[in-house]
């Protein structure tokens, strides 16, 4: 195509083309130019094929009627905590996880009987709460009515638990707009494990299935970027902050596993990026398993998104070509190259 530079990456040559003046160009101001979707004051890059929503935090401001029933049950027990201290410490954890935290810190044990009935009566006490009146956060409804007007699939994938998620949601007027959710009621492991998320999403596909067709969706120019390398036998590596477990069989339904006989994963490394270790490995193993064609770091690419993971590998000795999928082309300056998508850059 016309208007591409031709720019050196490392020993080789190995060269990136990009475009200049066109998506995918750094503007002079080193901004990549963007072709986005507008979603409120927010970029977005892709369409997704659905949509899951957190619940307390993203969609109504509970956290803090959550914390008072907390406070109204475990106090009588002598269990206490600050707004402060429950922010820092139990937000984020579902109903059964905040009690078992409780009780950790305070050196109590608490069985599974005991844990049933101060989840019962938590939920009836956040009951009585949330009937003096819940906030929806600014924007939340016009958007979920947006997206439920618009035909898209839409579920809940939230910590709590659905007898507390259900009447707030008819309080909002939006419960037919999530005829699916995942609560805590659902899953064994709350948040940051992803079972929450990985149900919902196989509830979305299992509901629509000629919608909804992949949790890895892959960006635009990524797997024939990947596919073509892979053709010509240059050496892959993959270099992740994910769990090889989620990783793994994305892979497999992106249909591109073979591409990569080498992962560095969490499972690998006890710093994550922006530390360079996981790139070092993930250079060494490369290096170990193709020794007559990989010879220094220097010679290496990493494709990247996000600046802790530009600094990961430039710190590691690697050239960084990024794509603005995440965040911005400002944000991404330390990179050695940069495009707004993968599609259409060759590597010669």
């Amino acid at each position: 195509m016309r208007g591409r530079n031709r720019q050196e990456v490392g020993a080789g040559p190995v060269y990136v083309m990009k475009w200049t003046g066109r998506p995918g160009s750094r503007t002079p101001g080193g901004e990549v130019a963007t072709r986005s979707m507008r979603i409120g004051n927010a970029d977005c890059r892709w369409r997704p094929d659905a949509v899951i929503f957190d619940f307390d935090g993203v969609i109504v401001d509970t956290e803090p009627l959550h914390c008072q029933a907390f406070r109204k049950v475990l106090e009588p027990l002598g269990i206490g905590f600050t707004w402060q201290e429950y922010k820092d410490r139990y937000m984020g954890f579902d109903d059964r996880d905040a009690f078992r935290e409780a009780f950790r810190v305070h050196g109590r044990v608490l069985d599974e009987e005991a844990l049933k009935d101060l989840l019962s009566v938590k939920s009836g006490v956040f009951q009585e709460v949330v009937r003096d009146g819940v906030r929806a956060y600014p924007g939340a409804i016009s958007l979920v009515e947006s997206l439920h007007a618009r035909g898209l699939p839409m579920a809940i994938s939230s910590g709590a638990l659905r007898s507390d998620i259900a009447p707030i949601l008819d309080l909002l007027g939006i419960s037919r707009c999530f005829p699916l959710a995942v609560t805590a009621d659902d899953v064994r492991r709350s948040k940051p494990d992803p079972e929450s998320y990985r149900l919902a999403f196989t509830r979305l596909r299992d509901a629509y299935p000629s919608r909804v067709s992949s949790a890895g969706a892959a960006y635009p120019g990524a797997i024939p970027l990947v596919e073509s390398l892979h053709a010509r036998g240059l050496p892959l590596a993959i270099s992740s902050g994910a769990l090889r477990s989620d990783i793994a069989p994305i892979l497999s339904m992106l249909g591109i596993a073979r591409c990569f006989p080498l992962a560095v994963t969490a499972d690998d490394v006890r710093r994550s990026k922006p530390d360079p270790e996981s790139y070092r490995l993930a250079f060494t193993r490369l290096r170990d398993a193709y020794p007559s064609r990989v010879s220094s770091a220097g010679a290496c690419l990493a494709i990247e998104d996000t600046p802790a993971g530009i600094r990961s590998a430039k710190r590691a000795g690697l050239k960084v070509l990024a794509v603005a999928n995440s965040h911005a082309g400002k944000e991404l300056a330390e990179a050695d190259y940069l495009t707004e998508t993968l599609e259409g850059v060759l590597l010669p």
